[in-house]
C-alpha cells in the first residue's frame, strides 16, 4: 500500500477501536500480498445480551 494518510481515529462512529486509521487518497495504490501469520478474516462480535443490556460503546459500530 502506497500514498495514503495516517490520521487519528477520531470519527464520530468507528469500525474499530484503534488509535489511528488509514485514509485512501486519489493516489493510493494497493497490491495483494500473502501474510500467512495474519488471519484473513477475524471478527470480534458483541454478545447479543450486551447489546440488549446497553453494555457497549455508542461510538463503535456493532457487527
Amino acid at each position: 500500500m502506497h500514498n495514503f494518510n495516517v490520521l487519528r481515529n477520531e470519527l464520530q462512529f468507528k469500525a474499530c477501536d484503534y488509535v489511528y486509521r488509514m485514509q485512501f487518497t486519489a493516489g493510493t495504490t494497493l497490491k495483494q500480498r500473502e501474510f500467512p501469520d495474519i488471519p484473513e478474516l477475524e471478527y470480534d462480535f458483541k454478545k447479543f445480551n450486551d447489546i440488549i443490556s446497553g453494555n457497549f460503546r455508542s461510538d463503535l459500530l456493532i457487527g
